[in-house]
């Protein structure tokens, strides 16, 4: 059986939402995706879409630059859906990917889920 956990999903001319991930299937079929940089113009991001099909290495290598943000983006909001769910090791994997600290994990998991929302709200 395949673990249930919170995700954002977005669509073209919806607003983003959250959904259980076992639903994903059936809005992919309605059109939403599990990324917003699936909807991005390249033009309103100053990348050049011609250049990129015609194999660019520089234009390549700005729009990669701009969906490893988004995709960053998108893993730190999705991870901080489910902290709650997190084993302490995954907690510690987030918030040094996300956040760039170490956490102390002879603390409670209580204690390093809150630790970490203090972080994401600029609370420290």
């Amino acid at each position: 059986m395949t673990e249930v956990y919170k995700t954002w999903i977005y669509h073209e001319t919806e607003k983003p939402k959250v959904i259980n991930s076992d639903e994903y299937e059936k809005y992919n079929k309605e059109g939403w995706q599990d990324s917003p940089a699936c909807f991005i113009d390249h033009a309103d991001i100053g990348l050049d879409a011609d250049k990129i099909k015609d194999s660019d290495d520089e234009e390549f290598i700005k729009a990669t630059q701009v969906f490893k943000a988004v995709e960053g983006v998108v893993d730190c909001l999705n991870g901080e859906l489910n902290l709650e769910v997190m084993s302490k090791n995954e907690l510690e994997e987030y918030a040094r990917k996300h956040l760039d600290t170490e956490l102390d994990k002879r603390r409670s998991k209580k204690r390093l889920v809150a630790e970490i929302r203090e972080l994401l709200n600029g609370d420290s």
